[in-house]
């Protein structure tokens, strides 16, 4: 399996929305990178619980704040995730994630 997990907002803030964030990190704790730019997002004004909950995960060091890095292997699986998801699923399998 992966050393590193990158979540996206939808699929982190929804397990924080209902209080579920253990069952993250029970499975990938230690694993899980927010990107900066996720971390920004649920830093909005308006969702002030969603911070306090990203911020105790950090601090407890079950995920950490990162970066996708434009080339990398993360950033070409991510776009195609996005435009090709039956090729992205067939790459994911390779690594039993899928």
């Amino acid at each position: 399996m992966t050393d590193t997990l990158f979540f996206d907002t939808d699929c982190l803030s929804a397990f924080l929305w209902v209080n579920s964030e253990s069952v993250l990190i029970s499975l990938y704790g230690g694993k899980i990178v927010v990107p900066k730019q996720v971390y920004d997002e649920l830093s909005r004004p308006s969702v002030p619980h969603l911070k306090k909950k990203t911020d105790g995960l950090i601090q407890s060091r079950d995920i950490r704040i990162g970066q996708i890095i434009m080339g990398s292997n993360e950033a070409l699986l991510y776009m195609n995730l996005c435009t090709n998801p039956a090729v992205a699923r067939r790459k994911l399998r390779k690594f039993g994630i899928v």
